[in-house]
């Protein structure tokens, strides 16, 4: 007998319907999601058009998540070669479900659930929010997930970094969301080029938009956001913004 959480055509409903029937099951069933990638970084201002979904799933209940969405009707899928290589581990460590009927390249969307240790947020780091139901669903009540401060990601990206070798597919992936957090979310948009200004007497300490996003900085730092021991990603995140230091040469394993 169908329940109200099992999908009977996946192709009868979108992609944002049903990642949010399973995001409300998986929480039904009190596994804790943790927003992640595309969803999370839009958050953060970055302006991306959301193809895949990511959640971060404690451990030791990936398996049993990714068992309920299986029960909802979302196939495990092996995404393109290509693409798997290219995403390195934020798709080789996690149970990935396809959301869409087609699965061809281009075409296919999927809902990934990645192990939290991958990115280790602490609890104090993460706060709730809403998760609202598509219109078509009828549904008038949101489901609340966990999503970490803006601080949390820095670091956690920072972290991520400095355990691949320079050449890893993972690390690319990495500096590539990095960039683009720093882009959008410390630069508000603007075209600040945070390799540095061609102008002979650009001076970043008269540039607004790198004072206000030093200045951000400090503030974690006076509330203590930083993890003990970890003083240096707040330094090596202000040189890169300020623009005396690269986004790719971050260290790395």
């Amino acid at each position: 007998m169908s329940t109200e959480y099992e999908i009977d055509d996946l192709s009868a409903k979108s992609p944002e319907e049903l990642v949010y029937l399973a995001v409300k099951k998986l929480t039904f069933i009190n596994v804790e999601l943790i927003n992640f990638r595309t969803t999370l970084y839009k958050e953060m201002n970055v302006p991306l058009m959301i193809i895949d979904y990511t959640y971060l799933v404690p451990d030791e209940f990936l398996l049993d998540a990714s068992c309920a969405l299986l029960e909802l009707g979302l196939p495990i899928d092996q995404p393109a070669s290509f693409v798997f290589g290219k995403e390195g581990d934020f798709m080789k460590l996690g149970k990935i479900h396809r959301i869409t009927r087609s699965s061809l390249p281009g075409k296919v969307r999927y809902l990934i659930l990645l192990p939290s240790s991958f990115a280790s947020f602490a609890p104090e780091e993460l706060h709730k929010i809403p998760v609202y139901p598509p219109k078509a669903l009828h549904d008038h009540e949101p489901v609340y997930i966990s999503s970490p401060r803006p601080s949390a990601v820095y670091a956690f990206l920072f972290r991520a970094l400095a355990r691949y070798p320079r050449a890893a597919h993972t690390r690319h992936e990495l500096l590539s969301d990095l960039a683009e957090l720093i882009r959008y979310d410390m630069y508000k948009m603007m075209c600040f080029n945070e390799e540095g200004e061609d102008s002979d007497d650009y001076d970043p300490q008269d540039d607004p938009v790198i004072q206000d996003a030093l200045e951000r900085m400090r503030e974690w730092s006076r509330a203590g956001e930083w993890r003990k021991g970890e003083e240096w990603i707040g330094d090596c995140l202000g040189a890169v913004v300020e623009g005396k230091g690269r986004v790719g040469l971050v260290p790395w394993k």
